[in-house]
């Protein structure tokens, strides 16, 4: 119902008790080949956020949220 009204999108992951927001994105079990696909089928074209890393988490983050959104969202 809000899909063309999301202006920013989250890049956390699930821990595995689905806890959200606690985990590094590609880390945990959030399946972002079905969440990046969805905001794109949405018209989303707005930042996507990381954030609540440590430092060492940052650029593996970074890498994973590149790939996927190289290859479409998907493997």
């Amino acid at each position: 119902m809000l899909g063309d009204q999301i202006i920013v999108a989250h890049a956390k992951d699930l821990s595995k008790d689905g806890e959200a927001g606690q985990e590094a994105a590609g880390t945990g079990v959030l399946d972002y080949d079905y969440y990046l696909p969805l905001l794109r089928a949405y018209g989303f074209t707005g930042p996507l956020i990381l954030h609540g890393l440590a430092e060492f988490q940052v650029a593996q983050a970074v890498q994973f949220l590149q790939q996927r959104l190289a290859q479409g969202g998907s493997h």
